[in-house]
């Protein structure tokens, strides 16, 4: 009786992940470093989410073209580090992080050293000298904002809390002023009409809060933004090397449809195949409005989610065009996205443009040796229902890819003449594509829309358990402002160490 008494008090206990995205692969890894067992299912065949990449004839398309924490030195590539994201991997720096070339003027560079850009910006609008001044001064004054908590907010006691608001407190006029204002509306302060359109387009988008441009623009002046060469496959493959190599188990090509719950515990999951997955604790880490509405049978609106999911809140869906194309036709600058303003506007999926956003990479791994790729984002933009009523019917579906795909290639003559003879492989994601890859509800790959109504109500961190559940747990996009990649992993950091102080544990992350 005691040996089976010993044995039963020694058994691991055992942690069942929903979705291989980073969210998941880090909430896997942790979850090994600190004794459990855990399982990974996952619905594609490779592990990423929306943190991938995809090969089409030679070349490598993908989504993410930066990324904060490529530096030593700071919190997110402590957390990089953990759970081995950069293993082996060079990483890439910028010179510029926008550039608009106007067709007939001296391009606009927002470049990432800010004195730089101040010395540019005053040999162009010298009569916007007191704006420009006081845009870098307030670009630098963020370079030593960090608002990163290491600890879940659930666990931070009073000594904590005094620690993080001292840390915040040199900002807060800023963080207000930036947060109240729209790119649109700040732009206004700049008598050059150049300039006037250049801030007013950063995100593509006007009504966006200026805070997360600043934010931006300061990390690549500290050197904390860069970009890992290999991609995004990369560092998701070392993260899934990383979990194995601890002893972790994925199941690919495994769809959950069931979360099962019964008097405030979750008891299993199921699989789409009807398969039972039986656990002690459960981490859903994909798309937070499937896991809310689809396996637990939950109306997002009496979550404490709900506001995530308000139409005005929301990220809209996005697509993107990506071309193989022969790199003598590309202009070879070290930007991360050159804007292409256009003299007559495009029409798009119900929607105009005059600014064509893309990014490119040159050469291998990205493209054969001579070659590059380049890749157009329409971003939150396009309406995700008629995305779905299209792909109803795959010839409508079919036609209007093409539509977007001719009309975009038309478009990049105007900068690039003769680029459309030298196209030797094309794609076009739209957002049921990434809906259908990596089950974003509304296809969709930002959780939020910062905007002056809702910047601060959305900046809140959101729970990391419902009240009616003791063992189950989220992690992702959506519940640690402002998402994205680094943020996502921290929540899969951050669901461990809840999961270890209930089993009175000492967390280990390294």
């Amino acid at each position: 009786m005691e040996n089976k008494k010993e044995l039963k008090n020694t058994k691991k206990k055992k942690v069942v992940i929903i979705g291989a995205g980073v969210a998941g692969l880090a909430s896997g890894i942790y979850a090994k470093k600190n004794g459990f067992d855990a399982e990974i299912y996952e619905a594609h065949s490779k592990p990423g989410g929306l943190c991938t990449s995809w090969k089409r004839g030679g070349y490598i398309f993908e989504t993410m073209h930066w990324l904060v924490g490529t530096k030593k030195g700071n919190f997110w590539n402590k957390i990089f580090t953990e759970v081995g994201a950069f293993q082996n991997l060079e990483m890439k720096t910028y010179d510029e992080y926008i550039r608009y070339c106007f067709p007939d003027k001296d391009d606009i560079i927002f470049y990432t050293d800010i004195d730089k850009l101040h010395d540019h910006f005053m040999k162009i609008a010298p009569e916007d000298k007191k704006e420009i001044n006081k845009f870098c001064k307030t670009v630098k004054k963020l370079v030593n904002f960090n608002y990163i908590p290491e600890k879940p907010r659930q666990q931070m006691n009073f000594l904590d809390n005094v620690k993080s608001a001292f840390k915040i407190l040199p900002f807060l006029k800023i963080l207000s002023s930036c947060m109240k204002i729209s790119l649109n509306e700040y732009s206004k302060r700049f008598k050059n009409q150049q300039l006037r359109r250049a801030f007013k387009n950063i995100f593509l988008n006007d009504e966006t809060s200026v805070f997360g441009f600043f934010y931006i623009l300061a990390m690549f002046h500290k050197g904390t933004n860069g970009y890992p060469i290999g991609g995004s496959l990369e560092v998701i493959r070392n993260m899934e090397k990383t979990y194995l190599n601890l002893g972790g188990n994925i199941n690919y090509n495994s769809p959950v449809k069931k979360i099962l719950h019964n008097a405030g515990n979750v008891s299993s999951i199921v699989l789409e195949n009807g398969k039972e997955i039986f656990g002690d604790f459960f981490i859903s880490s994909g798309d937070l409005f499937v896991a809310l509405e689809s396996m637990l049978g939950i109306k997002s609106e009496n979550s404490p989610y709900k506001d995530l999911f308000l139409e005005k809140n929301m990220c809209k869906p996005c697509f993107q065009v990506s071309l193989g194309v022969n790199h003598n036709f590309i202009n070879k600058t070290n930007s991360v996205y050159r804007y292409l303003p256009l003299k007559e506007t495009i029409k798009i999926a119900g929607h105009e443009f005059d600014i064509l956003e893309t990014h490119q990479n040159f050469g291998l791994p990205f493209a054969p040796k001579n070659r590059s790729n380049l890749v157009i984002s329409y971003n939150h933009y396009s309406e995700f229902e008629s995305w779905f009523e299209f792909a109803e019917d795959r010839e409508k579906y079919s036609t209007q890819k093409k539509e977007i795909l001719a009309i975009t290639i038309k478009a990049l003559e105007e900068h690039y003449p003769g680029i459309s003879n030298n196209i030797e492989t094309t794609d076009v994601a739209t957002p049921k594509t990434f809906q259908r890859y990596t089950q974003s509800w509304n296809g969709t790959f930002n959780s939020w829309h910062p905007t002056p109504k809702n910047a601060r109500s959305m900046m809140k961190q959101r729970p990391y358990q419902l009240r009616e559940f003791q063992n189950l747990y989220f992690a992702g996009r959506y519940i640690f402002p402002p998402g994205g990649i680094p943020p996502s992993v921290k929540t899969g950091r951050d669901v461990l160490q809840l999961i270890c102080k209930k089993e009175k544990k000492i967390f280990k992350a390294d």
